[in-house]
């Protein structure tokens, strides 16, 4: 009796077998190691009732066994596998789409195109995200981000170009006073002639301006400049180290500050001397030096104290003429200038169409010749007296 190997075996039970006394067993001789196809008719009955009892169990045991071919697909299956490849098709190209589009679509940053200071980097390099911590002396071809962008070239721009520029050029090279600078506010006013002698009073204002003055004026200043100026230039023409008192002058503090109380060389009486007043801009407004041993000549600077309204400086050692200027000043309403020794005459103050509350000389003539002329001032004083 031959053996059948138990594994792998296949009975084909169909009606339509071409061989009915015959069934088709696959399987390997154990002993032989032979394809077996077919066996004796004799030999199937005994092996089918052991191994199948039935004709539906061996059809479940067929259905898991390995079929003998493949079913051929039908037409409907072939549809229906075309569709699913179509459908296929379709996702993918629709997920490739969807990525370009995505990659399109990066956000274009807002910004202001500034002009670049050299040729763009190109191609960019795109190997990493990271920001390099040594600054690149060009911009990039394409701006990793737009706030790095926009501080690198627009806004860096203007700063360097004016705001550094103003500050180097003009504060240090002109607000600084010096002889030069001073000399070209000066020369207007005083002359080139006296501001060149040293032992004039406008020189010797001027220097101390310049190298001794605690205030440290700079030329933004220039209006308070040509006041301290003016009545430095007072105090150096009337010996202002010989005065009675020195009021404060030439002292670092404003001119406003130039005055102290002071006792009367007449009658003992207290009295506000030196400048007495100044307005709201520290103009000023009113000068009284009475009685204080003041020797010498009015200078015409004093013209330049253009808010002057009460100018009193009787009753001391003033001689020489009455510049012309202080006429000019249209806010001076009371001028005492008698008991000195002053002369010439003050005409210009009769014609100049300013009403005074008083105007003072000495003027009075009681048969000895005047020593002013002054045909409207009402405050006439003998010169001898």
């Amino acid at each position: 009796t031959r053996t059948c190997p138990i594994p792998e075996i296949g009975v084909d039970l169909s009606e339509n077998n071409s061989q009915p006394d015959a069934y088709h067993i696959r399987g390997i001789d154990a002993d032989r190691h032979e394809d077996t196809n077919q066996v004796e008719p004799s030999f199937v009955p005994t092996l089918v009732a052991t191994l199948a009892p039935s004709q539906n169990s061996v059809r479940n045991q067929m259905a898991v066994a390995t079929p003998l071919r493949e079913t051929p697909l039908t037409l409907k299956d072939r549809r229906v596998q075309l569709a699913l490849f179509a459908i296929a098709v379709v996702i993918l190209s629709l997920s490739f789409g969807l990525g370009l589009s995505l990659n399109n679509r990066a956000p274009t940053p807002n910004i202001l195109i500034a002009t670049p200071s050299g040729p763009p980097s190109f191609p960019p390099s795109n190997e990493t995200n990271t920001t390099s911590d040594i600054p690149t002396t060009q911009p990039t071809y394409f701006p990793s981000a737009s706030p790095t962008y926009l501080p690198s070239g627009h806004p860096t721009y203007l700063p360097s170009a004016y705001p550094t520029y103003l500050p180097s050029g003009i504060p240090s090279k002109v607000m600084i006073l010096s002889f030069s600078t001073a000399m070209e506010i000066f020369v207007p006013i005083s002359g080139e002639e006296s501001l060149k002698n040293e032992t004039s009073p406008q020189y010797l204002a001027m220097d101390w301006i310049v190298n001794h003055d605690g205030a440290n004026m700079t030329l933004k200043e220039e209006d308070k400049i040509i006041q301290r100026y003016a009545l430095a230039v007072f105090y150096f023409s009337t010996q202002g180290k010989n005065w009675n008192n020195q009021c404060n002058f030439l002292s670092e503090k404003d001119v406003c500050d130039w005055n102290e109380f002071t006792n009367s060389a007449i009658d003992d009486s207290v009295q506000f001397s030196g400048i007495t007043r100044c307005d709201e801009a520290k103009n000023v407004e009113n000068i009284n030096l009475v009685n204080e041993n003041l020797t010498g000549t009015i200078p015409s600077e004093l013209g330049m104290l253009t808010k002057l309204t009460d100018l009193r400086l009787h009753s001391n050692n003033l001689f020489g003429t009455v510049p012309v200027i202080l006429s000019n000043i249209s806010s001076l309403g009371k001028v005492e200038l008698m008991r000195n020794d002053l002369t010439g005459d003050m005409e210009a103050f009769c014609t100049n169409g300013i009403e005074y509350i008083w105007l003072s000389a000495d003027c009075y003539d009681v048969g000895i010749t005047a020593r002013i002329e002054c045909s409207c001032c009402d405050r006439c004083t003998p010169w001898f007296l």
